[in-house]
């Protein structure tokens, strides 16, 4: 989260707000805003394979994003990958308060 652009949007604003101190981290780091599949192609490593490739190209400058705060396929995934908890930051999709994950650089 840098200090340019972003930061006039109320999102930013709330993020920031949410993560207190931690949000810091953030700064100069590269953000997943989406990453979705068809669920017909489940099981087939495709999500895995793309956040990958991702992370292959800006994990060098950390990176994070926001999922739902539950135990899911997902979540376990940005685990394994590196990710570690941050905080929570605004309105998921489900109205509960998303789980903002880190990834340091590397």
């Amino acid at each position: 989260m840098g200090k340019g652009e972003e930061q006039k949007y109320p999102w930013a604003f709330e993020l920031q707000s949410r993560l207190g101190g931690a949000s810091t981290e953030l700064e100069s780091t590269f953000a997943l805003n989406l990453l979705a599949r068809d669920p017909k192609q489940r099981q087939r490593g495709l999500g895995r394979r793309t956040l990958e490739t991702w992370i292959s190209e800006v994990g060098r400058f950390g990176c994070w994003l926001q999922t739902d705060d539950i135990d899911s396929p997902a979540r376990r995934l940005y685990e394994e990958l590196g990710f570690t908890e941050l905080g929570h930051g605004p309105e998921a999709p489900s109205g509960h308060p998303g789980l903002v994950m880190f990834r340091s650089p590397r």
